[in-house]
């Protein structure tokens, strides 16, 4: 109980007042309140077209299926055409296991400067390794392989707005695994 108790001191102890005195008109999140805390300007979600904010961060995970995993991530955004233009993202991500995988991913959603047009995109690619059991009922739970294989995903899709919120696209999604074999050592 006590160590409730100290936790709730603490982040009593960085927000600022207002929050308990009801005076915040809008949410905030853990962000809003640590820039509150150390007294940093709060960050505008206006971004001006062409302003282009990114990112780089690094990962690290745990995961039972893949170990530990350590990485980076890179998040680029920028509004295209004028301030009430949706907002045209970019998120790489690239991390290596203590199971000896490699993971990749790259996601976009990108709108033309006039958001007639959007592509949505998925790309990725696993070195990865997945434990398989036997098929059918009597196959022994006990019993299993680990197989490696490599998988690449490519997802890409374009939406064209035809009237108010209703967009019609075409796509192609291709998720390819290869090399699929019993892992060795």
């Amino acid at each position: 109980m006590r160590r409730v108790v100290g936790v709730v001191a603490l982040v009593a102890g960085l927000v600022p007042a207002p929050v308990f005195a009801g005076q915040v008109s809008e949410p905030m999140d853990v962000g809003d309140l640590l820039r509150a805390a150390f007294k940093r300007p709060p960050v505008s979600a206006n971004q001006t077209p062409g302003h282009v904010e990114r990112a780089v961060l690094p990962s690290i995970s745990y995961n039972p299926a893949i170990g530990l995993a350590v990485g980076g991530v890179l998040s680029i955004a920028a509004r295209r055409g004028s301030d009430t233009a949706p907002l045209s993202s970019l998120q790489a991500t690239a991390a290596f296991t203590s199971q000896k995988q490699l993971i990749t991913a790259l996601r976009t959603d990108l709108y033309t400067p006039s958001a007639a047009w959007s592509l949505v995109g998925d790309a990725r690619f696993y070195k990865g390794l997945q434990e398989t059991y036997g098929l059918g009922s009597e196959t022994d739970p006990e019993l299993s392989l680990l197989l490696q294989y490599y998988w690449t995903r490519l997802h890409q899709t374009a939406y064209r707005r035809v009237r108010g919120p209703l967009s019609l696209g075409a796509g192609y999604h291709l998720d390819y695994y290869a090399d699929i074999k019993p892992r060795e050592g």
